[in-house]
């Protein structure tokens, strides 16, 4: 997949790194369709999301599940305003 967004994904140091790490973004990118669509494809049972709380509640979803669209009513009630979100990619 990060071929998919890179010029290149090897590079021979870090001045090589610095010089010509080159992100390629579509004009219509969508993190849904062009990323988690994706995952959801190649990796559908891979932890996407995992919510957790101070009551020790906690929510797993695969990328499967985040591709659907039952799924959103569900990630507005569990994650709020007030939560704090870490995206990890």
């Amino acid at each position: 997949m990060l071929e998919d967004f890179l010029e290149r994904t090897e590079f021979t140091d870090y001045k090589d790194f610095f010089e010509n790490y080159k992100i390629k973004v579509p004009a219509n990118f969508n993190f849904g369709y062009d990323v988690v669509d994706v995952l959801a494809e190649r990796t559908p049972d891979a932890k996407a999301f995992v919510w957790c709380n101070d009551n020790g509640e906690e929510l797993v979803m695969t990328f499967l599940s985040l591709k659907s669209a039952q799924i959103k009513p569900l990630l507005i009630s569990a994650v709020s305003v007030l939560n704090a979100v870490i995206l990890l990619c």
